[in-house]
Parts: C-alpha cells; sequence; structure tokens
C-alpha cells in the first residue's frame, strides 16, 4: 500500500505504508514446528548457493547439516565421498576426482542420447526392411531376381521389390 503526502515545495511524495522485507533478528527459534521450516527453506538455500558456487566457478564443494531432529543432510559435487576423502586425505595438491564439467554438459549429453535414440530406431527399421527384401526375393514371382542378396542388387532391381 502506498500513500501519498504533499510536501511543502507542492509536489506529492509517496510513502510506503507496508514494513516489506524485513531482517530478522538471529536468535534461536523457540517453536519446534517453526525451527523445522525455518531449517528446511534455509538448508535449500543453502545448497542452491553451493550448486551455484560449483557451476560458476567450477568449484569442488561439499556441504553436511544436521537437522534439529538429527537427521543427517548432504550435497556435494562431484560428491561428498570424493571431497572429504580428498579432504580428509590431507593431499591439497591432488588430482581432482573428476575433471570440472561444463555447465550445460547435463543439457549435451541427454541431446546426444535422443540422437543416439534415433539413429537406434532408424538401424532397426533398416535392419527389418531389409529382412522383408530378402524374404521377398525368395519367392518365385520374382524370376531372374529371386534368390540374390540384396547387398548385390542395384537400385533398379530393388524398385523392382517395392509393394
Amino acid at each position: 500500500m502506498v500513500a501519498t503526502k504533499k510536501t511543502t515545495t507542492g509536489r506529492q511524495r509517496t510513502k510506503k505504508t507496508t514494513t516489506g522485507r524485513q531482517r530478522i533478528e538471529m536468535k534461536a527459534i523457540q517453536k519446534e514446528a517453526a525451527r523445522q521450516v525455518c531449517f528446511s527453506k534455509r538448508r535449500a538455500g543453502v545448497f542452491k548457493k553451493a550448486s551455484e558456487l560449483f557451476v560458476l566457478c567450477g568449484a569442488e564443494i561439499a556441504v553436511l547439516a544436521f537437522s534439529p531432529s538429527g537427521k543427517p543432510f548432504s550435497y556435494g559435487h562431484p560428491s561428498v565421498e570424493s571431497i572429504l576423502e580428498r579432504f580428509f586425505g590431507g593431499s591439497a595438491d591432488a588430482a581432482p576426482a573428476t575433471p570440472p564439467r561444463h555447465p550445460l554438459s547435463a543439457v549435451l549429453v541427454q541431446a546426444l542420447g535422443r540422437q543416439e535414440k534415433e539413429l537406434r530406431e532408424r538401424l532397426e527399421a533398416g535392419k527389418r526392411r531389409k529382412a522383408a527384401l530378402e524374404e521377398a526375393l525368395r519367392g518365385p514371382q520374382w524370376g531372374p531376381v529371386g534368390g540374390a542378396d540384396v547387398e548385390e542388387l542395384g537400385l533398379p532391381e530393388l524398385d523392382l521389390l517395392q509393394p
């Protein structure tokens, strides 16, 4: 809600009457349900920031959190285990567990997977067509073409086989 007020110069000045987004006081939340909701929302925010740090900077990152009820939550890239092994192993200069990946690599992998699936389907359709043509060649109605291998026939002979 916005309220307007005239100034001494005759111009109108707008003043917000809502409190808007406020900073919250940093103190322990007393209500159990409110504390659990706050943990869930902030945990998601922390994990999102960790993911952004990986995407933007290529950093290997691990985040561990225990809920107020004691349930563990973790986020890691490439994995929490590999990061912890590297951290506790003491070799800071060791090679990363996996090379840094491009942020769009998942999208590219999905696109290549779709292309591979389409090509496999086309290959299978071609194999089925070849088998059908070879079966048709075995029939007596084809005369001199009958019994020949499909691979050895030219385009004119193959056109004769079209139903």
